[in-house]
């Protein structure tokens, strides 16, 4: 079951927290109990992520979205990564195979059409200030610019590193600067 949290931020520093947890009724409405992420946008709408889907909570109602090889609107296979929102207000979901953008009006999951063909492995992703999507890859980062459409590949340069290791997280800061969990 979701147990939902509230912390109340005290005037002590050193003062204890008084913590209240309860069962939230939206546990029950959603498509797994296993909430791997939670994000909330700027709506205020909150997501999240489970081991059998995305999940949105709008306040009232739960959304479900789920891959299905018969529908291409609907959530891409593979583990969920996570949502993110970029500073203009879109929201992007990735699964390991696949990077999507939800569109909010008609809420529905879509794959940029020059990412259609590529096989992204993504392991963690970013979105940073000037709106590109970061992500961290099997084999390193990719970066995709959705003003151009376009999509850069740089690969970890094997000879610095132990053998199977890579990025494991990113964080892209103000500055558009990168770093990276090995």
């Amino acid at each position: 079951a979701l147990t939902i949290s509230l912390v109340s931020t005290l005037a002590k520093a050193d003062a204890a927290l008084d913590l209240v947890f309860w069962n939230s009724p939206v546990s029950v409405r959603l498509s797994q109990a296993v909430v791997t992420q939670t994000y909330q946008d700027s709506s205020g709408f909150l997501w999240f992520a489970t081991q059998e889907g995305l999940n949105l909570f709008d306040g009232k109602r739960v959304e479900v979205y789920k891959p299905s090889a018969a529908d291409k609107e609907s959530l891409a296979s593979g583990s969920l990564i996570g949502v993110r929102e970029g500073s203009d207000g879109a929201l992007w979901v990735a699964t390991t195979s696949s990077l999507q953008r939800f569109d909010k009006s008609q809420r529905e999951l879509s794959r940029p059409p020059s990412l259609a063909n590529e096989i992204l492995k993504i392991i963690a992703f970013q979105i940073g200030p000037h709106g590109k999507v970061w992500m961290a890859t099997d084999d390193g980062l990719a970066i995709y610019a959705p003003q151009s459409e376009q999509l850069f590949r740089l690969k970890l340069p094997r000879d610095h590193f132990a053998a199977g290791t890579g990025i494991t997280d990113i964080i892209v800061n103000t500055n558009e600067h990168l770093y990276a969990a090995i």
